[in-house]
């Protein structure tokens, strides 16, 4: 009976245990990554550097939920980095010739909406593939960066630039508070609204949303300019943190970490599942460790080489938390 009554304990921790590796694993992965760190540069936990940390995701973050969404849709959104760099190329110029930052900004919020557009027409209403349209399309802004800034750097210098760099309320960068906004009603849109439950439908089967009177094309549509639109903001910060526009400017590793940190917080690349508060806490981890190989003066080559070692890790860890996203993981 001794034996029998123990038994049942062990499994009883063992399940326990499996459930909290599953819920949690990207937190104390984020953890342990952090406690990793410290011990090779013990500045890396100072209050100066998680300041800089929290400034630095922002774009990460916003680029991040872009791809949560046209993802979890069954999509994928290949130009949201160097839609961003354009929607800051296309912010610079106009400040430069207009100086009027609200007219530069709102051209910058609708370049975005702009590539949303095309690249939501193209692929609910012309029906080509979502890989291939995004991918087009981010060649063509590439060479759009070029034409417009014509191998030139343009600064930003205006004050509100500044402030959206390097504003804080009560110690907290204004850009942290924002991304974190960003993502509540992220998180409400996916888990309190009927595009939500449309969405997830979507992604988990699309005949089938469709036989049940669920309007595929028109949830997809929207994915796409959520995505236009989180890729406007993002370059926004994104420039603005930088103070200038630059045609060497590359929005791809941006794309890379966003799509990296969206499958590891739990985004299944087959589309119908995930959560924000693991998008939340993938894009930490992802923030963590480019800051990180930034902090310990990493070489440029091994920075590549850790990049790419991301994508395949996150790749790993997706398949590895898919019974988590099943049984009700964060948020």
């Amino acid at each position: 009976m001794e034996q029998a009554t123990g038994k049942k304990r062990i499994g009883r921790g063992v399940r326990i245990t499996r459930m909290i590796l599953e819920q949690y694993s990207i937190l104390l992965l984020v953890i342990v990554a952090c406690g990793v760190f410290s011990l090779f540069n013990p500045r890396f936990l100072t209050l100066e550097n998680l300041i800089n940390l929290s400034r630095q995701i922002v774009p990460l973050g916003i680029i991040a939920l872009g791809a949560m969404f046209v993802i979890i849709g069954g999509g994928l959104d290949l130009s949201a980095g160097v839609g961003a760099t354009m929607c800051g190329a296309a912010l610079g110029v106009t400040f430069v010739l207009t100086r009027n930052v609200v007219l530069s900004m709102a051209i910058g919020i609708g370049t975005g909406l702009v590539i949303g557009t095309l690249n939501a027409v193209l692929v609910t209403k012309a029906g080509f593939g979502a890989v291939i349209v995004t991918l087009a399309v981010m060649t063509m802004l590439q060479g759009g960066i070029q034409l417009l800034l014509a191998g030139r750097i343009v600064f930003l210098t205006h004050p509100v630039f500044q402030f959206i760099s390097r504003g804080v309320l009560a110690g907290i960068p204004i850009t942290f508070l924002f991304l974190v906004a960003v993502f509540l009603v992220s998180y409400y849109l996916l888990n309190h609204t009927r595009f939500g439950i449309y969405l997830y439908a979507v992604g988990g089967n699309i005949r089938n949303a469709a036989v049940v009177g669920i309007r595929v094309e028109r949830i997809r549509f929207i994915t796409f300019l959520l995505s236009g639109l989180l890729m406007s903001i993002s370059g926004i910060v994104l420039v603005s943190r930088l103070a200038l526009i630059s045609p060497n400017l590359s929005g791809f590793p941006l794309l890379l970490n966003g799509v990296s940190a969206a499958v590891i917080g739990g985004i299944s690349v087959t589309g119908g599942s995930g959560k924000v508060g693991g998008v939340f806490l993938g894009v930490i981890f992802i923030g963590v460790v480019s800051n990180a190989i930034n902090f310990l003066n990493v070489t440029p080559e091994a920075q590549d080489f850790f990049r790419g070692l991301l994508v395949v890790f996150a790749l790993i860890f997706q398949q590895l938390t898919i019974r988590r996203n099943q049984t009700g993981s964060i948020w």
